[in-house]
């Protein structure tokens, strides 16, 4: 019996200028690594400049210690939410490695995963592009202004939230 490669799943993002994104992502295997001030600080940076590269705008964002919930909006048709997130968690990751790497922390042998044999690399994100994406036009949905996210009333765990100037 032939076997077939293991499934993989694959998240579709659908992309429609003047809709807002809903994203979240986590950390690898969900541990409780965003309480680092100076990562978190890493992390917002990076979000900005990705939001700038990508032609999107962050409207919140919310910190929590295992994920990220950020709610962005593109203003070009140009704009990939694909795009958006490596450049989000790629330099995030390479900044905390190196980090590590020049603290040498124990930390960085656990984020240390092996892909395939004799193969290894730095994971400090969950694999994937994240969960729960949604695309909504705020325009047609009552509740988008009644949601705890844009309000900034995210629960007691969260550690580092903020939105974008302008939007109240």
């Amino acid at each position: 019996m032939d076997e077939q490669p293991p499934h993989r799943k694959r998240v579709k993002h659908f992309h429609v200028p003047g809709h807002f994104h809903a994203l979240t992502f986590s950390t690898y295997r969900r541990r409780p690594l965003l309480t680092n001030d100076r990562w978190r600080t890493i992390l917002a940076r990076s979000i900005d400049d990705a939001c700038q590269l990508e032609a999107c705008q962050w409207i919140a964002m919310v910190f929590m210690p295992e994920h990220v919930h950020l709610l962005v909006l593109p203003v070009s048709a140009e704009a990939s939410i694909s795009r958006l997130l490596q450049k989000i968690k790629q330099p995030t990751s390479r900044q905390i490695k190196t980090m590590l790497v020049e603290a040498r922390s124990r930390l960085l042998d656990e984020l240390t995963i092996q892909e395939r044999p004799g193969k290894c690399c730095f994971g400090f994100w969950q694999e994937g592009s994240g969960y729960g994406a949604i695309s909504f036009n705020p325009r047609r949905s009552t509740i988008f202004m009644k949601t705890p996210f844009v309000a900034g009333s995210a629960d007691e765990r969260s550690i580092g939230s903020g939105r974008a100037p302008g939007f109240t």
